[in-house]
Parts: structure tokens; C-alpha cells; sequence
């Protein structure tokens, strides 16, 4: 009853205010010290919760464990959308690549060709920076809602999607529903992970859920998703083959 939500809200409450805190201010204050003694404060409140919901949470069903997961996935979207939208709407997005970008989507919906004239004295093909075929994934999207937002809204879906391995690992690795659950919520709250999507768009945010897969499919010992991870890793950078390798040995 409303003991129960009380009790909840003590266990959960300074997590989602320490993430929602360090959310909007590690914007303005990206010093490496202040974000690591966040992250430090943080992982305490997590810890905190963990131990507290085992006292009084048992996870019966893998159905309460997969709503959970839905849960963390729908506030981290919410969130963090939320954050880049109202980021580049009140005109605070860089210019240090973001403009690039949206130039080379829009070239491609309006010809078919991914060209941009802001990198270079002449049109020239945004490849011949960064080849990252991998941004083909967006454009469906962003043909149908033409917007420098989607790229966001799509940017910060890509990084959600890696919970969805990770609680494959978890099964994969019998761990027990409660660790399951502490997981989702860790991948959630991690500020790291919605950082990255607060400084415009990066390809590098198709490392986090490719990777995951890899390593899942690696443990499932399931070598043609194996290869066709890795393959689609190889698209998001030329720099891709030192995450490859440093998991192959």
C-alpha cells in the first residue's frame, strides 16, 4: 500500500535526483574531476538502492523483470530526448560538426547524395572526413521528419537500445532476476551514456548497442551474427577495428 510507495521513493528517490541533477548540470561543468566524483555519488545511491530492493523485492516473474526493462528504456528516452531537444531549439548546439551533418542528410533526401560544402571549398562527400556508412540506418526517419531534432531523438534511441542486450548477457549468464533489474537501472542512470547524445550528434553512438550484441553473440557462440555485428561495427568508423580487435584478443 502507501508504505510500500513510500518505500520506494526512499530507495529509488536519490538515484533518479542525483542522475536528473547530474543531467543538467555537467553541461555546464565538464571539468573530468566534477564528473567523476558524480559518477562516484551516483554509483553510492545505486548501491544504496540495490541493497535496499533486495530486502523487499523479489522477482517472481520474468514478465516484472522485462516491464522493468521497458521502464528504463522509456525514461531514458524521455529524458534525454527531452534535454537534446531543448538544447538545440534554445540555439545551443556546437558548431563543430553538428551543421555538417544535418548538410549531408538534407543532401541526400533533397539528391541522393551525401555532399556537404561546409568541410570543404567545394562540394565534396562527407566520406572523405569520416566514413561512416552506418548514418544510412537514419535517413528513412529523417526523409519522413526532416528535421535537425530527429537526428537527435534517433541519436539518443540508438544508445537506449543497448539495454536490450545487456538484458540478454543477463539471462545468458543466469544471473538472478533482482541483478537483472539492477542492470537496467545502472544502464539507465549511467551519466556517460547520456552525455555523449548532449553534444550534438556522433556516430560513435552506434558503438554502445553493436558492441553489446557482439559480446552476446560472442558468448552464444552464434558466428554468422557474429560476423554480421562486427561488419556493421566496421561501418560506424574507420577507428572501428581497434574496438574489434581489442575484443578479439
Amino acid at each position: 500500500g502507501l508504505f510500500k510507495v513510500f518505500t520506494w521513493v526512499e530507495t529509488f528517490g536519490p538515484t533518479i535526483l542525483i542522475t536528473v541533477y547530474g543531467i543538467m548540470s555537467v553541461q555546464a561543468d565538464t571539468k573530468i574531476s566534477y564528473v567523476i566524483g558524480l559518477m562516484i555519488i551516483l554509483a553510492v545511491a545505486i548501491m544504496y538502492a540495490i541493497n535496499k530492493t533486495r530486502i523487499f523485492v523479489e522477482f517472481k516473474r520474468n514478465s516484472a523483470v522485462v516491464i522493468i526493462y521497458v521502464l528504463a528504456i522509456c525514461f531514458y528516452i524521455a529524458v534525454t530526448a527531452c534535454v537534446c531537444i531543448c538544447r538545440h531549439l534554445s540555439y545551443r548546439s556546437g558548431t563543430n560538426g553538428f551543421e555538417i551533418i544535418i548538410q549531408m542528410f538534407h543532401g541526400f533526401k533533397t539528391n541522393l547524395k551525401l555532399g556537404t560544402t561546409l568541410d570543404m571549398k567545394s562540394v565534396a562527400s562527407y566520406f572523405m572526413t569520416d566514413f561512416s556508412p552506418i548514418y544510412y540506418l537514419f535517413l528513412p526517419m529523417y526523409c519522413v521528419f526532416p528535421y535537425p531534432v530527429t537526428l537527435l531523438v534517433m541519436q539518443v534511441i540508438t544508445v537506449a537500445s543497448g539495454i536490450v542486450p545487456v538484458y540478454f548477457l543477463c539471462k545468458k549468464f543466469n544471473l538472478s532476476k533482482s541483478a537483472t533489474v539492477a542492470f537496467a537501472i545502472v544502464y539507465a542512470l549511467y551519466p556517460a551514456l547520456a552525455c555523449g547524445c548532449y553534444t550534438d550528434l556522433h556516430v560513435s553512438c552506434f558503438y554502445v548497442p553493436l558492441l553489446l550484441w557482439l559480446l552476446y553473440f560472442i558468448e552464444k557462440d552464434d558466428l554468422k551474427m557474429i560476423i554480421a555485428m562486427s561488419v556493421l561495427t566496421l561501418m560506424v568508423r574507420e577507428d572501428a577495428v581497434v574496438y574489434l580487435a581489442s575484443i578479439g584478443l
